[in-house]
């Protein structure tokens, strides 16, 4: 908390008796127990006393497991028991809940929140399920970022959305003035792999690709892949910047500025590949 209100110059007290935090340590705070999931009113009339005597716009509870007095999270009808009991708490306390729930193992794949660790009782009893993922290797890969300092968040299923159009965010340090370093989160918009080029360098790329001879080969592979002209026309470095690279290239293609043919290797004495100028010309406006 003081490393945020720190990084965005806030004073302490705009956030005295509004911020209430709390854990374990302090009260070991039970909202069902055991193993039939008995509900613990008495704990839930606590909260309610708290939220009502300090006017509590938002509850949030992280993470929910830590609550359930040892019952079993996959059973469903624990969970939508939880779900709704939290819910008349929120309309007794006129204050919207937020509950933190962890995820199973996802192996490196996409997450959605189908993916809640236990019962699915209780994403199905929230009115909105958000998921946070960290950003994937390869797509950081992509960008020239470090994946462990960047993560999304997403409504609902988080696979019908790009990962180019999702919400993402950025932990980054912060020096407090007792000597200590904490991370905090700001938003953070993916870089444009477009930021910088111009028409007139995409025009430069065209000539360069008509000019060759032979033809550069649109073969990642190939000793003249066309991405390496790519890469001198906008002062790139090819080895550090081939997925950006890629992706223009990938762009320019889709959108007709660059066009792959098929042409005789005169050396090779077969069809390969090639790229040259597309039907659209970049200086031309509309």
């Amino acid at each position: 908390v003081l490393g945020i209100l720190q990084h965005y110059g806030v004073d302490q007290s705009e956030i005295a008796n509004k911020l209430f935090l709390a854990s374990g340590r302090d009260q070991d705070l039970e909202l069902c127990q055991g193993i039939d999931g008995a509900i613990q009113e008495q704990n839930f009339d606590l909260l309610e006393r708290f939220c009502v005597d300090n006017k509590i716009d938002v509850l949030m509870l992280d993470p929910l497991v830590n609550m359930l007095g040892g019952a079993p999270e996959n059973d469903n009808a624990l969970m939508g028991s939880i779900t709704k009991r939290l819910s008349v708490l929120a309309d007794k306390c006129e204050l919207a809940t937020v509950i933190v729930h962890h995820t199973r193992k996802a192996n490196g794949r996409e997450m959605s929140v189908e993916d809640s660790r236990g019962g699915i009782a209780l994403v199905s009893g929230c009115r909105s399920a958000s998921v946070l993922q960290q950003m994937d290797n390869d797509f950081a890969l992509k960008h020239n970022l470090e994946p462990h300092k960047y993560f999304s968040l997403n409504n609902g299923k988080a696979n019908l959305k790009p990962l180019a159009k999702q919400t993402w965010f950025e932990k980054i340090s912060v020096d407090l003035i007792n000597g200590d370093q904490v991370a905090v989160v700001v938003p953070f918009d993916l870089p444009d792999v477009f930021s910088g080029v111009t028409t007139e360098m995409a025009r430069q790329v065209q000539i360069r690709y008509d000019d060759a001879d032979p033809g550069l080969k649109h073969h990642y592979h190939a000793s003249n892949y066309v991405g390496k002209t790519i890469a001198e026309v906008l002062g790139l470095t090819f080895d550090r910047d081939k997925q950006k690279i890629a992706e223009i290239l990938k762009t320019w293609i889709k959108n007709d500025v660059l066009a792959v043919v098929d042409e005789i290797d005169k050396r090779q004495s077969r069809e390969v590949k090639v790229v040259r100028s597309g039907s659209v010309n970049p200086l031309v406006v509309g």
